[in-house]
Protein backbone atom coordinates (compact mmCIF):
# COMPACT_ATOMS: atom_id res chain seq x y z
CA UNK A 1 0.00 0.00 0.00
CA UNK A 2 2.94 2.19 0.39
CA UNK A 3 3.76 2.26 -2.69
CA UNK A 4 0.34 4.32 -3.87
CA UNK A 5 1.21 6.69 -0.95
CA UNK A 6 2.63 9.86 -3.50
CA UNK A 7 -0.50 9.11 -5.76
CA UNK A 8 -3.09 9.26 -3.19
CA UNK A 9 -1.44 12.19 -1.61
CA UNK A 10 -1.20 13.91 -4.92
CA UNK A 11 -5.08 13.36 -5.76
CA UNK A 12 -5.58 14.06 -1.99
CA UNK A 13 -4.65 17.72 -2.91
CA UNK A 14 -6.31 18.04 -6.04
CA UNK A 15 -9.28 17.00 -3.97
CA UNK A 16 -8.74 19.92 -1.61
CA UNK A 17 -8.17 22.78 -3.91
CA UNK A 18 -11.61 22.03 -5.76
CA UNK A 19 -13.20 21.64 -2.40
CA UNK A 20 -11.80 25.27 -2.13
CA UNK A 21 -13.24 26.14 -5.72
CA UNK A 22 -16.36 24.89 -4.96
CA UNK A 23 -16.79 26.40 -1.68
CA UNK A 24 -15.96 29.77 -3.25
CA UNK A 25 -18.42 29.41 -6.11
CA UNK A 26 -21.13 28.20 -3.45
CA UNK A 27 -20.59 31.22 -1.55
CA UNK A 28 -20.80 33.67 -4.26
CA UNK A 29 -23.84 32.37 -5.96
CA UNK A 30 -25.60 32.30 -2.35
CA UNK A 31 -24.10 35.94 -1.69
CA UNK A 32 -25.38 37.28 -5.37
CA UNK A 33 -28.61 35.26 -6.09
CA UNK A 34 -29.55 34.07 -2.24
CA UNK A 35 -28.71 36.97 -0.41
CA UNK A 36 -31.09 36.28 2.67
CA UNK A 37 -29.95 32.53 2.84
CA UNK A 38 -26.06 33.72 2.69
CA UNK A 39 -27.23 36.35 5.71
CA UNK A 40 -29.10 33.80 7.83
CA UNK A 41 -25.77 32.09 7.69
CA UNK A 42 -23.72 34.46 9.19
CA UNK A 43 -21.85 35.41 5.70
CA UNK A 44 -19.31 32.75 5.72
CA UNK A 45 -15.94 33.22 3.98
CA UNK A 46 -13.54 30.54 3.87
CA UNK A 47 -10.56 33.18 4.68
CA UNK A 48 -12.11 36.04 6.64
CA UNK A 49 -14.78 34.47 9.05
CA UNK A 50 -15.37 37.01 11.59
CA UNK A 51 -17.83 34.54 13.25
CA UNK A 52 -16.65 30.77 13.58
CA UNK A 53 -20.03 29.65 13.41
CA UNK A 54 -20.86 30.72 9.89
CA UNK A 55 -18.70 27.78 9.00
CA UNK A 56 -20.75 25.25 11.20
CA UNK A 57 -23.86 27.13 9.84
CA UNK A 58 -23.10 26.43 5.75
CA UNK A 59 -21.97 22.79 6.61
CA UNK A 60 -25.45 22.14 8.25
CA UNK A 61 -27.02 23.74 5.52
CA UNK A 62 -24.51 21.76 2.95
CA UNK A 63 -25.45 18.17 4.78
CA UNK A 64 -28.68 19.05 5.03
CA UNK A 65 -29.27 19.64 1.84
CA UNK A 66 -31.09 22.82 2.52
CA UNK A 67 -30.16 23.80 -1.05
CA UNK A 68 -32.46 22.22 -2.70
CA UNK A 69 -35.06 24.03 -1.68
CA UNK A 70 -33.43 27.55 -3.51
CA UNK A 71 -35.02 26.65 -7.14
CA UNK A 72 -31.45 27.18 -8.24
CA UNK A 73 -29.82 24.23 -10.67
CA UNK A 74 -26.70 25.27 -10.58
CA UNK A 75 -26.52 25.67 -6.93
CA UNK A 76 -27.69 22.30 -6.51
CA UNK A 77 -25.38 20.45 -8.71
CA UNK A 78 -22.37 22.58 -7.03
CA UNK A 79 -23.53 21.37 -3.60
CA UNK A 80 -23.81 17.96 -4.32
CA UNK A 81 -20.58 17.88 -6.15
CA UNK A 82 -18.67 19.48 -3.27
CA UNK A 83 -20.25 16.71 -1.02
CA UNK A 84 -19.15 13.69 -3.48
CA UNK A 85 -15.89 15.05 -3.34
CA UNK A 86 -15.93 15.70 0.48
CA UNK A 87 -17.16 11.89 0.69
CA UNK A 88 -14.15 10.76 -1.45
CA UNK A 89 -11.84 12.45 0.01
CA UNK A 90 -12.76 11.27 3.18
CA UNK A 91 -12.60 7.44 2.23
CA UNK A 92 -9.05 8.48 0.48
CA UNK A 93 -7.57 10.25 4.07
CA UNK A 94 -8.96 6.94 6.18
CA UNK A 95 -7.84 4.69 3.87
CA UNK A 96 -3.90 6.50 3.84
CA UNK A 97 -4.39 7.00 7.14
CA UNK A 98 -5.92 3.26 8.29
CA UNK A 99 -3.00 2.32 6.14
CA UNK A 100 -0.12 3.91 8.16
CA UNK A 101 -1.60 3.33 11.43
CA UNK A 102 -2.06 -0.82 10.77
CA UNK A 103 1.45 -1.31 8.63
CA UNK A 104 3.56 0.58 12.23
CA UNK A 105 1.60 -2.51 14.16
Amino acid sequence: MTQYFPVIFGILMVLVVAWFVLILSIFSILKTNHASVFESLKSPSLFSNKDPKSMLLFAGFLLRRNYRGLDDARLVRLCNVTLVVGAVYFVLFSTMFASVVLSSI
